[in-house]
């Protein structure tokens, strides 16, 4: 089985986990304010072109936002694909800056080794407390997150989010946080775009920083930028 497929098993099965109330993996609780939520954690990411964003924001958010706007809807700045957490969120924050330090140093020895990588951004992952957009991405994606994952616990700070599958890495793009259960409608209009088409895009770099649970553009800082640059 190619990784694609086992991406979309794994996909199909927290889904099912979750509607049977089957927790498995760190989840951020609901909440009233999520933008002004001064819990912080330290993470990399390669953010959504402007292009791909955009589309995002016309096709998926427009319509949901119209059929249920007290959720919370990630601005076209905020959208990103996390590729490898370090510390989750917290207050106080579970890392300090000789924490950043040693992860900025491991993180410099690992990507500049990697290609650019290709992702492919295709249908809608259902959380409790969350809407994501499915990504696909080369395999090069998951032996990258391997590697840093491997290089964090050599230096003291494995990463300390829980994962559905420890073998799969998977990649998505938040895009809708809960501040109540939806309602009928919105669910509805979930259920229209469940499997929609958004495109392509290649990320050839990645963001060290520290933000909060929605990447509000207010409450993250990049500490440091790395170049996927392997030919």
């Amino acid at each position: 089985m190619n990784y694609r497929n086992k991406q979309k098993n794994i996909f199909q099965a927290m889904e099912k986990a979750f509607k049977k109330g089957i927790v498995e993996t760190t989840i951020v609780e609901m909440m009233n304010d999520y933008a002004h939520d001064d819990q912080v954690c330290l993470t990399s990411v390669s953010f959504v072109p402007m292009s791909l964003g955009t589309i995002i924001q016309e096709k998926v958010i427009r319509p949901l936002k119209k059929a249920d706007p007290i959720q919370y809807f990630y601005p076209l700045s905020s959208l990103h694909i996390t590729i490898q957490g370090v510390r989750i969120i917290h207050k106080p924050s579970l890392f300090n800056q000789d924490d950043v330090k040693k992860v900025t140093k491991a993180f410099l020895e690992i990507i500049p080794k990697y290609s650019p990588i290709n992702f492919e951004i295709q249908g809608i992952l259902e959380l409790p407390t969350s809407l994501f957009l499915k990504v696909f991405p080369d395999k090069e994606f998951q032996d990258l997150a391997l590697e840093l994952r491997k290089i964090l616990e050599k230096i003291g700070l494995p990463d300390d989010k829980v994962y559905f599958s420890k073998n799969i890495v998977l990649a998505n793009i938040s895009f809708c946080r809960y501040t109540q259960a939806p309602n009928q409608l919105f669910k509805k209009q979930v259920k229209r775009l469940k499997n929609i088409k958004i495109g392509r895009f290649k990320a050839d770099k990645i963001h060290l920083i520290t933000t909060n649970a929605v990447c509000h553009p207010d409450k993250t800082v990049t500490i440091k930028t790395f170049n996927l640059c392997r030919k």
